[in-house]
């Protein structure tokens, strides 16, 4: 069977379809088909040829129930006048999905688009080829009606699906906002959207603005002013409003434009307000409805959740880094001499990592560990950490330790479980003589050989109670003199690119914080 793209002037083409209604129909992602009495198919929308081999099943008998998957189960047809005669020309639709109640409820909505397309033995009827036949012409009117409201219901539901797959706690949030509004305006055809944000809502990171807007806005000035006087009337209401008269709530005439009714939906949690969202105007000229309110409510309502989130996340950080400064300055406070050293490690372990071309999350390890490496400390006597004379081989199987008490510390911490492999390893070595494990080569966890370089060269500048701090030629030296038996040599190799000017600036000011500490 091969589709046939002739037509006679009473069979409907691609062009009976308003470019409305077509459009719609791409964003459905649905195709139609006529399947004519001889088996011969006709496009009814302009990307449908192409699937027509698909379709040699609608001649085999298993092509009998309203739905039938295809192509595995992805694609599915979908009969739209599946009570019609066998021996008249019907209408299919294709729709790319693996849910038969999916493609079912999507066909549809589908269905609405085919009011101009006719059946050729009757070309002049009035009556869809969808259409359920009734001769009660206001149960056609109902009829379409109804589907018209399916079609729209599915769009909202799309465009809230779209942004439930989105809002993530750890999304970005400016480009999700700007990306919200502009998509709420276009799917409610309004004239204009703007997203106004309350002060503190402001405030959170990934934020830098208090507008986003979308469609022909007004100015941020009137915008501002608008927002403000809306928040102040509506910012606590529990679901969307239409403004018949803005100059009701305190905003001036013509200060948004022409007069126009405005539908505004206010983000609050718990009494707490976040924000709103107002537009005004149809592009269309028509009025605004209570489905435009609704519809603004629910993305309303999903932006809510995912600023409280972003509140919630901008906590939780700066709960974990007051929690990793409180170990850093633990950790120093057991050792006098090597004050800063775990901030120290942290610059060296990023920008080595960088220099490496390592991944932005594995750059972020690097630098969080760098903080805790040593940890571990925190459970070995200051008397050892601060002797001046070589360690007894006791003592030296006392501190070679602290890699494993820094690891059981943080495997209690669950946000801090990730940075196990640099804490517990930063000891070991390339050639296997390394310490707690012995890990030869690559065995070591990549964040542990990072850390190793990064805490090797910071140990040779610092000054020590049995030794004077290297200076940076020297130390680099000395890494390279160990390339491919102490570190490993990938990273040697990138450590030469590493620019040290910031890390020479922290020891400033480590060094002058340490004076001032000892001249108090």
């Amino acid at each position: 069977m091969t589709a046939n793209p002739s037509t006679s002037p009473s069979q409907p083409t691609v062009s009976s379809l308003r470019e409305r209604d077509a459009q719609r129909l791409r964003e459905l992602g649905v195709q139609l088909m006529r399947v004519q009495v001889d088996h011969t198919l006709h496009a009814l929308t302009p990307d449908a040829e192409p699937w027509a081999d698909a379709l040699s099943v609608l001649t085999t008998p298993v092509f009998t129930e309203p739905v039938t998957p295809l192509d595995d189960g992805q694609l599915h047809a979908v009969w739209l006048d599946p009570s019609a005669p066998a021996n008249t020309d019907r209408c299919v639709a294709l729709v790319r999905t693996a849910d038969p109640a999916a493609a079912q409820a999507i066909a549809r909505a589908a269905a609405f688009f085919l009011e101009d397309a006719r059946t050729p033995q009757k070309p002049t009827d009035g009556e869809a080829l969808c259409a359920a036949p009734s001769p009660d012409a206001d149960l056609r009117q109902r009829h379409r009606e109804v589907t018209r409201e399916l079609a729209a219901t599915y769009e909202e539901l799309s465009l809230l699906h779209r942004f439930a797959i989105r809002l993530k706690a750890d999304a970005s949030p400016a480009p999700l906002l700007e990306e919200a509004t502009a998509e709420l305006q276009q799917t409610l055809q309004l004239r204009w959207l703007c997203l106004h944000l309350a002060p503190d809502t402001q405030d959170l990171p990934g934020i830098d603005t208090a507008l986003y807007t979308a469609g022909q806005a007004p100015g941020p000035g009137p915008l501002k002013q608008a927002g403000r006087a809306l928040q102040q009337h509506f910012g606590l209401a529990h679901q969307a409003l239409i403004i018949e008269r803005p100059q009701r709530v305190a905003i001036p005439n013509g200060l948004l434009g022409p007069h126009q009714p405005l539908v505004v939906a206010p983000l609050q949690r718990d009494g707490h307000p976040l924000g709103l969202l107002f537009g005004a105007g149809k592009l269309d000229g028509s009025s605004l409805t209570s489905i435009d309110a609704k519809l603004l409510d629910a993305l309303a309502a999903s932006l809510t959740m995912f600023l409280h989130n972003a509140e919630l996340v901008a906590d939780a950080r700066d709960l974990f880094a007051g929690a990793l400064h409180a170990l850093t300055t633990a950790i120093d406070a057991k050792d006098t001499y090597t004050l800063g050293h775990s901030n120290r490690v942290a610059l060296l372990a990023r920008s080595l990592a960088v220099a490496a071309g390592h991944d932005k999350h594995a750059i972020k390890r690097a630098h969080l560990s760098g903080l805790v490496h040593d940890i571990g400390k925190i459970g070995v006597p200051e008397a050892i950490l601060t002797k001046p004379s070589p360690l007894t081989p006791e003592e030296t199987r006392v501190v070679q330790q602290h890699p494993v008490i820094g690891a059981r510390i943080l495997q209690s911490i669950r946000p801090m479980r990730e940075l196990i492999p640099g804490v517990l390893h930063h000891h070991e070595r390339w050639d296997g003589n390394g310490y707690p494990h012995g890990l030869t080569g690559p065995q070591t966890p990549q964040l542990g050989r990072v850390l190793a370089l990064a805490d090797a060269f910071d140990a040779m500048c610092s000054n020590r109670a049995y030794r004077r701090a290297f200076d940076e030629t020297r130390a680099r030296e000395e890494i390279l003199r160990c390339r491919a038996t102490q570190f490993d040599p990938e990273l040697v190799d990138a450590f030469q690119d590493v620019d040290l000017t910031p890390y020479a600036a922290l020891i400033d000011q480590h060094l002058a914080a340490d004076d001032r500490a000892h001249a108090a």
